[in-house]
């Protein structure tokens, strides 16, 4: 009879872990709970980019023992192996990757009932993980949905500045226009 899945993502990445773990042994046992375990973290869209390479490609922990097998002939450089690839995983779910202002940009952008908005900026952080040089567009996108933010919202500019500060951008100064420092948009709230 299989087991009950965890319900965490984080207890979800442990057990797998430990299912992964133990196919290095070749024991493939635990074939079922891969496979459901796989699935969960695979159809979450912030911890795919985050799941290793040969989590999203073995569909089954047969896959998986003909990919680990090559990588070494010992147990242990493949559990090595395993958890360096799974590092980026749990530093996601441990939150230990993050930039300062992921929560600030967060709460502000979800507070604004911006469902498109926040699905964006989720997304890019998502990637930034593995793909550092897509980390440009984190400032991008925020940056264009703060400036319309701002046209259609009542947002003093010391906000907008303290929100834009950590990053560079080409179009957008960090620093508000000298008619407009201090002052309330003039949009009717």
């Amino acid at each position: 009879m299989p087991e009950e899945l965890p319900e965490t993502p984080y207890e979800q990445a442990k057990t797998l872990e430990h299912v992964l773990l133990v196919a290095c042994e070749g024991k493939r046992d635990d074939a079922w709970l891969y496979q459901q375990l796989r699935g969960l973290l695979i159809g979450d869209p912030g911890l795919k980019s985050s799941l290793p390479e040969f989590v999203r490609t073995c569909r089954d922990l047969e896959h998986f023992w003909q990919y680990i097998k090559t990588t070494s002939g010992q147990w242990a450089p493949r559990r090595l192996h395993v958890r360096d690839k799974l590092t980026p995983l749990f530093e996601h779910l441990e939150g230990t990757k993050t930039s300062p202002v992921d929560a600030d940009v967060s709460n502000v952008l979800a507070s604004f009932d911006a469902v498109g908005t926040h699905a964006i900026w989720t997304k890019a952080v998502a990637r930034r993980i593995p793909d550092p040089e897509g980390a440009t567009t984190c400032p991008l996108i925020v940056s264009a949905r703060m400036a319309h933010i701002k046209s259609c919202v009542c947002l003093r500019w010391s906000v907008y500045c303290r929100i834009a500060r950590p990053f560079s951008f080409p179009r957008y100064s960090a620093r508000a226009p000298a008619s407009s420092r201090g002052a309330r948009c003039q949009i009717a709230c």
